[in-house]
């Protein structure tokens, strides 16, 4: 169901989709949407639709962009594009606190960046609020699921004694 405050520039057929069932997921094609208004698109930032769906929000400056972009509630990634370097500056802390991630492209790496949302070893993959805290997968973040953490409480000569032992496996 499409929201008041957007309109369908483009959506492709659904897509066939292999080992799930189309009628009981959410499955939909390529679709481009138009927010009719910048201020009040408020539907791009409260679903939270990953691709292969795109919204296309128009801005009267560039402090009512980052501010558009800031109402999304704290969102992996954000990708921004522009020769001005200027500019590249003011976006990274604007938009820093509401991204995991801000990734700024001028045209010296128009042709090689990583591209939005790509997970990196070396990068965090998540943003503030309901876009995981920054601890989704990215980075060594990814790693946890595999080892052991756990916090240990005690009197200073219990906690001395263990960390004496060091980390030798029980056996």
């Amino acid at each position: 169901m499409l929201a008041t405050d957007n309109e369908i520039l483009y959506q492709a057929k659904l897509l066939n989709v292999i080992d799930a069932d189309a009628k009981t997921g959410a499955f939909t094609g390529p679709t481009l949407l138009r927010a009719r208004n910048g201020s009040d698109a408020q539907t791009a930032n409260e679903i939270e639709v990953f691709g292969p769906v795109a919204t296309l929000i128009p801005y009267g400056d560039q402090r009512n962009a980052f501010s558009i972009a800031e109402r999304g509630g704290g969102s992996l990634a954000a990708s921004v594009f522009s020769a001005d370097t200027a500019f590249l500056d003011e976006a990274a802390i604007a938009l820093g606190p509401s991204h995991g991630r801000v990734l700024l492209v001028d045209p010296s790496i128009g042709n090689s960046h990583t591209g939005h949302g790509i997970v990196m070893p070396s990068c965090t993959h998540g943003g503030p609020g309901r876009a995981g805290g920054g601890e989704e997968l990215g980075a060594f973040r990814g790693l946890w699921f595999y080892h052991q953490r756990v916090a240990v409480q005690g009197a200073l000569s219990t906690i001395g004694g263990i960390t004496r032992r060091g980390a030798t496996p029980a056996m």
